[in-house]
């Protein structure tokens, strides 16, 4: 059914589900919807603008073009939801579960995506600069495409994830692992993909072939191999006008 923003919220009043509900292109400006069920629900291009959805389950909902402004969805449950070219620019993201989420081409622009988990979810063509991807969960997600423009990567878990054309995101493969030098606020930092991220002079210090001795199974021609693979990465990223250190 369709309905105006009056009459849901009397819904809400009532404690009635929302489940399946049409809510699309409607004016939710604003609306508090904390943990309420939204599985099934039609908000291809609602207006959600500063709305509250953290701990809301969107289970198969339709949120294609939704505008999120700002939006608070943290802890939301938005696995496997559609999210097509919708507008999340500044939205609180944080430990939400965007699984297998479809995301491409949205504008994330200054998202909060804090410990979100989103392996599998299809970020292609996706706007991510400036947004905050601090230990986020990015297995085998699909960023092909995005733009990663001072993202912040440090901890993110890049495991399989594919990376092709990303603008802000350097790959390179060595040792049978990969690794990636980004720039966050133009400084580079240089990441594996699972742990914290580095300034070029703390990487050139951890991948040294004298530092072998301390890792593990590890030797010297590895660190040597892994310290050009270093400094290609800062060769590039230095034609891109990205720093070394902050000024």
């Amino acid at each position: 059914m369709t309905m105006t923003k009056e009459a849901l919220v009397e819904l809400l009043a009532a404690g009635e589900s929302l489940a399946g509900t049409d809510l699309s292109f409607r004016d939710l400006t604003g609306i508090d919807l904390t943990g309420i069920d939204l599985r099934g629900a039609n908000l291809r291009g609602a207006n959600l603008r500063g709305a509250n959805l953290s701990r809301a389950v969107f289970a198969e909902a339709d949120l294609t073009g939704a505008d999120l402004t700002r939006a608070i969805l943290s802890h939301a449950n938005m696995a496997g939801v559609d999210l097509t070219g919708a507008n999340l620019r500044a939205a609180n993201l944080t430990c939400a579960d965007l699984r297998r989420a479809d995301l491409s081409n949205a504008d994330l622009r200054g998202a909060n995506l804090r410990g979100a988990s989103a392996h599998h979810a299809d970020l292609r063509f996706a706007d991510l600069s400036n947004a905050d991807l601090n230990r986020a969960d990015l297995r085998s997600t699909d960023l092909s495409n995005a733009d990663l423009r001072s993202t912040n990567l440090n901890h993110a878990y890049l495991k399989g994830t594919c990376v092709e054309n990303c603008k802000g995101l350097i790959p390179v493969s060595t040792q049978g692992h990969t690794l990636y030098c980004y720039a966050y606020k133009g400084v580079m930092q240089f990441t594996s993909g699972y742990y914290l991220s580095l300034t070029l002079a703390e990487a050139r210090e951890y991948c040294h072939p004298d530092m072998m001795e301390c890792w593990a199974e590890q030797t010297p021609e590895y660190g040597a191999q892994m310290l050009r693979a270093v400094e290609f990465l800062a060769a590039e990223a230095a034609a891109l006008g990205w720093i070394e250190e902050p000024l």
